[in-house]
């Protein structure tokens, strides 16, 4: 999940932390790490939770990169 460094306002000499969680992309990793749970289970190998908090973390980058396909240019509306 990237959690990205928003400068404060007034402050132009130095960018402090204030981090913003995308509740989009925790959502995702969340769900998907729990539907590896069962598998694990079921499987008697951890593999499968390991792999599905795997995926569940490259699939919450996706909100991040849609957002950025829009940038400069008339979507008409769709990523806002």
């Amino acid at each position: 999940m990237i959690v990205p460094v928003v400068p404060v306002a007034g402050s132009k000499t130095q960018v402090a932390w204030n981090p913003r969680m995308n509740i989009v992309a925790a959502m995702v990793w969340i769900i998907v790490g729990a539907a590896g749970i069962p598998l694990a289970i079921v499987r008697r190998n951890p593999m499968w939770f390991l792999g599905a908090m795997l995926l569940g973390l490259i699939l919450s980058l996706s909100p991040k990169v849609a957002k950025q396909g829009c940038e400069g240019r008339d979507c008409s509306g769709s990523c806002r």
